[in-house]
This record gives structure tokens, sequence and C-alpha cells, in this order.
């Protein structure tokens, strides 16, 4: 099964959540006005060994095929294996076949190339962002410097939590036909652990079916509970006594509904089995037994608490992340009681940023994030929804709140940050932000509130930035910032 791909051609800045892409954009469209046309690779090789490789990747068009040059840790991460030093080819997944007429494209037109990568991995909804753009080779020819990153990092956190399970963890999609009826299992993400238990490498895994990569009588066991959890959405734990032709024994299995398909862990309790079997006479040791099984339960059910809370929370500040403040915002408008009259967004952006990277240093600019976060979160209650967007933009929803009192919380919040100081080893340094202030009567649309607040945000950059603008009533704009 292919993930989702939104292919974007034009408007790219807006639709990017990364400065980087942003300003990688902006560069690529200058050096190609400097040379006339495509430019050169040379212009570019200061990114590619600097702090913003980890997330570049470098391909050369051979024969209508594309060599992976140089691919960043991050990227390699992402993708759970380094392709470095590969051709595109030679990798047999979906995933990455997908995007072989999206290189092409590019060295067609010479143009620019956008695109949002949604998919559901290893039992979660994610998505990463891939800037793709065409460059003059200097050995000739043509190559494409390409930006991927993870829209979020707890995402990666969860890949990291995945993949080092001793446990055998496996997502799988329904393979329905015409009738609509299940009747195959496609592998969408899997462990090393289930993948050294099936037979393979997880690479070479994804994309195949489980009919095909387990003997039929171990297939035919356990298709009847997997059926069960994907029809009914009921969790199922079922112990098996085979789980691949190559490996015999006992394994505990439990299979629960995810979207279209099913997260699958795996234990191997061939050890515990037997030394239940030898010690089934010794009361005490059987004792001890079943104290470990119940911790495990135990540390398994704080796992997952713990994931459930990561999948919601922005590691770095504490606060909301985009998917559960989105999340936060929709599921109020969706239920709010009839006394609730309208809503209110801000957002609000920290100027010039990347300044404050390029001058202090990254930690300088994590503390600023931080302390934004710290000091906006104690200016509000329970009922306030505070989230990181994404790199420096910050979001507040305010149920049931007048215009006017949201744009003079703006300024509240402005006045706050601008007078605010943060102390680095070098000494301590300012920082303003600018704000975009919506309101809308209910019921109301989240991306129409989003739009507005955002347009109210552009004007507050483009007019000079430490100010705040409201998109909902022009002649109440607090701008009383100094601008900067």
């Amino acid at each position: 099964m292919q993930p989702e791909i939104e292919i974007f051609f034009d408007e790219i800045e807006g639709r990017t959540v990364f400065a980087e892409v942003r300003d990688l954009l902006a560069e690529w469209r200058y050096a190609a006005r400097e040379d006339g046309g495509l430019p050169h690779q040379a212009r570019f090789e200061r990114h590619l060994s600097g702090d913003r490789g980890i997330n570049l990747m470098l391909m050369r068009h051979l024969d209508g095929d594309f060599h992976y040059e140089t691919v960043g840790s991050h990227i390699a991460a992402l993708f759970g294996h380094d392709p470095a030093r590969r051709r595109l080819s030679e990798l047999n997944y979906p995933g990455a076949q997908a995007y072989l007429p999206r290189y092409k494209y590019c060295i067609e037109t010479g143009a620019p190339l956008f695109t949002v990568q949604r998919k559901v991995s290893f039992g979660i909804a994610g998505a990463s962002e891939r800037l793709l753009l065409p460059l003059k080779h200097p050995e000739g020819g043509e190559g494409v410097l390409v930006y991927v990153r993870s829209r979020a990092d707890n995402y990666d956190l969860i890949r990291a939590v995945f993949n080092a399970s001793q446990h055998g963890v496996l997502v799988v999609t329904a393979v329905r036909d015409e009738s609509g009826t299940a009747t195959d299992l496609e592998i969408t993400a899997i462990n090393a652990a289930a993948a050294t238990l099936i037979g393979g490498e997880p690479v070479e895994l994804v994309g195949r079916k489980l009919k095909e990569l387990l003997p039929r009588l171990d297939f035919d066991s356990v298709w009847p509970y997997l059926m069960a959890s994907l029809e009914t959405g009921d969790t199922r734990v079922y112990e098996s006594l085979r789980a691949s032709g190559d490996s015999e024994g006992v394994y505990r299995i439990s299979s629960a509904r995810v979207g279209d398909g099913l997260a699958i862990t795996i234990s191997d309790l061939t050890q515990l089995q037997k030394a239940m079997q030898t010690l089934e006479t010794q009361h005490a040791s059987l004792v001890k037994v079943n104290a470990e099984l119940r911790s495990e339960v135990v540390r398994r059910r704080r796992l997952e608490a713990e994931l459930k809370e990561l999948a919601a929370t922005d590691p770095l500040t504490g606060i909301a992340n985009r998917r559960s403040f989105t999340q936060a915002m929709t599921e109020f408008m969706d239920m709010a009681d009839k006394e609730a009259t309208q809503v209110a967004l801000i957002l609000f952006d920290i100027d010039d940023f990347k300044a404050i990277n390029d001058r202090h240093g990254h930690p300088a600019g994590d503390i600023v994030l931080q302390s934004i976060a710290r000091n906006v979160s104690a200016h509000f209650g329970s009922d306030t929804v505070f989230g990181r967007l994404g790199g420096e933009e910050f979001g507040v929803f305010l149920p049931d709140t007048p215009e006017t009192l949201a744009c003079q919380t703006a300024e509240e919040l402005r006045q706050v940050i601008e007078t605010s100081s943060f102390g680095i080893e070098a000494g301590p340094f300012k920082v303003t932000a600018s704000f975009g202030v919506a309101t809308l009567p209910l019921p109301a649309a989240t991306d129409r509130l989003v739009a507005l607040a955002d347009e109210a945000l552009y004007s507050a950059k483009h007019k000079g930035r430490n100010r705040v603008e409201c998109s909902c009533a022009a002649e109440q704009v607090l701008n009383t910032g100094t601008g900067n």
C-alpha cells in the first residue's frame, strides 16, 4: 500500500511548516536567476556539509534512474535505512518507487516540487515534507537536491521505540476484493524483531502480504483472530504454536485495529513455556514467573500511557503539538454547547528566529522557545489550548472569547515577550513576536479560523513585526509595538 502523497508546484512557502524549506527555495530561485537556468550544485555544497545536511540528500540523474550520492542522518532514520550509494531502482518497496516520477518531473521541467507525505506507520498517523530542487551536476547532467523532514519530532521518537522493542511489532493494511471482503494483509511497517520471526529484513518485507510470507498452517491458525480484530475493532490476544515456517515454539500474539488494518505484536513465550513445564511442581518458582508476567503487563501499560502522552506533546517545550492542538480546536467547535457563541485563535511567530540561531546558536534558540512556552502558559487557565505548531510558530485557542478580549490578550502576550530577557553565557538578549488574531461565530470551521489568523499574522509581519493584527476588525488593530 503506497502512502498518500500531496504534490504542490506553487505557493510552496505557504504550505511548509519549516523555515528551512522557505530559505532553501528562496536561495534556489536566486541562484537560478544568477546562473541563467538550473543552479550549479556547488552553490549548495555548504548546506550538505553543515547543520542543515542532516535533512538533505543529493541524487544524481543517471540513465533514467537516480543515484543516492549523499543522505543525511535524519533522513536515513526516517526511511529506516540508509540508501546512500544505491540506485532508486534497487529499492523495491512502494514508498521509494512512488517518488521516481517526481524526480523526473523536476529534471524535465527544471522547476521545484513540494510534497507532503501522509501515512500510518508504527500504528500512528504521521506526515513528512519533501522539497525537490533540480541542479546542474558538476560532472555533467542533472541532479536533485532533496530536503526531507518529519513534521513531528515525537513521531521519530515513537519510531525509535518501535524499532527498539524486543517484541515483534508489525502494522498491516487490509487487502480487500471487489466485494469489500478482506482477503489478505499487507505489511506497512515492521520492526527488526518481527522481521526476524518471519524471515527477512524490514525494508524487504514492507509491501509484502502475509499469505505469501507465512506457511499455510501458521496463516490459517491466526487468520480468524486477525479478522475478528479487524471487523469488530476488539483487541484479541491468543497463542500460536508456530510463528514462522523456520521457528517452532509458543508465541503470544495480540492484534488491535488501526484504520483499515491492524497493529500486531508477537511475544516469544517459548523459553518461558519450557521453564514453566520444568518447574510446574515447584510452587515458589511458578509464583515468581506469574509475578514477572504481571510486572510485564504493568510495564507495557505504563509504556502505552507514555507513548500516548508523547504523541500529543511537543518534546522541546512540553506544550501541545500541532496535531493535538488542531484536534482540541476541532473537537470543541464540533461539540460546543449552546451557550458558546464564538471562538478566537491567536497565532504568533517569533521575529527573525533564524537570526537568533545564527547569532547565538541553536541552544539559545531552544531556550527562547522553552521560556516563551513557559511564560505564555502561565498566562492562561485550563480552558485555553496552547501549542507549538512547528518551528517558531505558536497558537492560542480561546473558546467563547469576544474579539476585543482576544486582541487585548494578544497585545498582553506581545508585551510579555518584548519585555522578557533571555539569558545565555554570552549575555542576555531580547526577542519580539508578531501576532495574528481571528474570531468567528459558532458554528465555525477550523480551517477557516486558522486561515484568518494566518492572514492576520502575515499582515503583522509585513507591516514591520512586533505587532498585533486582528483580521476580524481592522479598526481595532492593536499596533503599539515598535516594529523591528
